[in-house]
């Protein structure tokens, strides 16, 4: 059986940052935890959670979409999921392109995510790949 991750065992547990109290996308690198903001809360997601994220500029508009693994869905992680939870499939957040008075855009937020993302994915997979070799 895989091993579950939570991040945090109780909301007091997450981390007492700005971006999260403002409800924007934030990253807790230390605990490898995408924190996003859904109806108005802040929700973690362990990276291991998450399938794959993609980033897309239409018109003024940047879009972050982020892909779970979920039951019914393709892949190791898929199969090995507790059909009896409920399950996020997708997700995607949209941010303003447009630079205001100087204000940075509120796209950066999403595109330095989108990077956070996929640099916390390549360090979790490998560390799973060398633990993997060690245990064989």
């Amino acid at each position: 059986a895989r091993k579950i991750n939570n991040s945090y065992k109780s909301e007091g547990q997450l981390p007492q940052d700005p971006d999260i109290q403002d409800l924007k996308l934030y990253m807790d690198k230390r605990y490898e935890t995408l924190i996003l903001p859904i109806n108005g809360a802040p929700t973690p997601f362990h990276i291991s959670t998450i399938k794959n994220v993609s980033l897309a500029v239409e018109g003024e508009y940047i879009y972050l979409r982020i892909n779970f693994f979920h039951p019914g869905g393709i892949g190791k992680q898929a199969d090995s999921i507790d059909k009896e939870n409920v399950y996020i499939k997708e997700l995607t957040y949209r941010a303003s392109n447009d630079k205001k008075d100087d204000v940075v855009p509120a796209s950066n937020n999403l595109s330095h995510i989108h990077k956070l993302i996929l640099e916390i994915q390549k360090k979790y997979k490998d560390q799973e790949q060398e633990r993997k070799q060690m245990e064989a």
